[in-house]
């Protein structure tokens, strides 16, 4: 069995508005909610995606530097020594552009420079984690779990045969600094 997410984009600019409702069906996803301390640095977190299984990444936080006065609020993906991505704004990658992570989404490290204000960043990953295949076996499971040391809500489902069905997992706790 899959899990089917929902995703709406829409873009105005001038008179042009370009609006996309892609639906995607992935095996298991994660909502991770994470209080991000100010002066806080390289806080790690573990995704457990690949670049061979992630099919959607997003990452929001509460407040942005240009709304909040924050001077660098931003991730680095796979190891500290990896570019910082400054987050100006909310990161959403689906399909192909999970590619553009460059480096193994295994875990981020979030940054939060600021000097007064604690911020909260929500993260999805999605994951495709069985390779497309015709067999004709409707045998399927699912599984949620909770996990509060990391944060985290997933829900996974698998199945031989790709039956269309709908699941929701979110989590609103917070990490321990």
């Amino acid at each position: 069995m899959s899990v089917n997410l929902a995703l709406t984009e829409k873009i105005e600019v001038g008179r042009e508005t370009f609006v996309e409702y892609p639906g995607i069906s992935t095996d298991e996803y994660s909502v991770i909610s994470i209080d991000l301390p100010r002066k806080r640095e390289n806080m790690e977190v573990d995704l457990g995606a690949t670049i061979d299984t992630l099919k959607v990444f997003s990452i929001k936080a509460s407040a942005y530097p240009s709304t909040a006065g924050i001077p660098d609020l931003g991730f680095r993906v796979h190891e500290v020594a990896s570019d910082l991505i400054m987050l100006d704004a909310m990161v959403l990658l689906v399909g192909g552009a999970c590619a553009l992570l460059v480096d193994e989404p295994d875990k981020i490290y979030l940054s939060n420079t600021s000097e007064t204000v604690d911020i909260t960043i929500q993260i999805l990953v999605a994951q495709d984690l069985t390779p497309s295949s015709s067999s004709s076996s409707s045998t399927s499971s699912s599984s949620c779990r909770s996990s509060s040391s990391s944060s985290s809500s997933s829900c996974r489902s698998s199945s031989s045969s790709r039956s269309s069905s709908s699941s929701r997992s979110s989590s609103s706790s917070s990490a321990n600094a």
